[in-house]
């Protein structure tokens, strides 16, 4: 497989791609894949989030499209589907993850963005945090090392020069994926996802931002009694998740925002005496 290596079991190595993109203003697309869930364990569940975020961004500059080829080891891997996009046709795109084989393709065509000069839909404003656009899961068939790398030789993204694309004035640039830069050989321990957790622990959602769902990982080392709420910025809370005494493991929680507004919710959860706080960002 061409590339260089991404992940390995039980680590992960965060590589970098950039893109310039000319317009009114210099900028720096940068991509990272980030492991989103790693059972360890075969026949079960290994995810990737593809997560993008932008520098040097003007408040204007709106996604228009992207193409991203995740590379993927078919002899350890087997692809199952993708699952929790950022931004779906509300927002006025078209969106498809397809396997190639070796490979999967994560497309996303703005070209109902503000069709009628209206601002509605909005598009996605492209920010300057890394924000996942969308996870890719697979079924794991082999144990050992999974190899996945992010192609910078057939990747494109393009940006709207305004917000919403208003007026219509079109993509102000789609330029490929230049050849690896900014490479990152910085380690980062990955939970094993096999066997007794060490401690309490619960993680960033994802994908985040979010539309109109998301999920929310979190670990017992041992059985208890666990809350998990979500509360908007008035401190209202607007679901619970969980309310239930679960023994020792790995939990994923789903939250479905369909019902609520934009904007910033806080999700915390309890367990025995310990708090957990984090927040998340909702844009449909």
């Amino acid at each position: 497989m061409k590339g260089n290596i991404l992940f390995s079991a039980g680590m992960l190595v965060v590589l970098f791609f950039g893109v310039m993109v000319t317009g009114n203003a210099q900028v720096t697309i940068d991509q990272r894949l980030l492991i989103a869930k790693d059972d360890s364990a075969v026949g079960g569940q290994y995810s990737v989030a593809v997560q993008v975020k932008g520098t040097a961004m003007t408040a204007a500059n709106t996604l228009g499209s992207a193409t991203i080829d995740v590379q993927f080891d078919t002899t350890k891997l087997t692809y199952v589907d993708a699952s929790g996009w950022a931004f779906g046709s509300a927002d006025g795109y078209n969106r498809s993850a397809n396997d190639n084989g070796s490979f999967i393709r994560i497309a996303i065509t703005g070209g109902g963005v503000n069709e009628n000069l209206n601002g509605t839909p909005n598009g996605f404003d492209l920010g300057a945090t890394y924000a996942t656009w969308v996870r890719i899961n697979f079924t794991i068939d082999v144990a050992g090392p999974r190899e996945l790398v992010i192609d910078p030789g057939s990747n494109a993204v393009s940006l709207y020069e305004n917000h919403g694309n208003n007026p219509n004035t079109g993509v102000i640039n789609s330029q490929t994926l230049s050849p690896p830069i900014n490479i990152s050989n910085t380690t980062v321990s990955v939970a094993e996802r096999r066997g007794i957790p060490a401690q309490f622990a619960m993680d960033q959602n994802y994908p985040n931002p979010f539309n109109p769902s998301t999920s929310i990982d979190f670990a017992l080392p041992r059985q208890e009694h666990v809350t998990l709420d979500v509360f908007n910025v008035l401190g209202q809370k607007v679901a619970t998740l969980v309310n239930e005494t679960r023994p020792a493991g790995y939990y994923t929680e789903r939250f479905e925002g369909a019902r609520l507004a934009s904007g910033i919710y806080f999700y915390r959860m309890t367990a025995g005496r310990l708090t957990f706080l984090k927040k998340m960002l909702m844009i449909k």
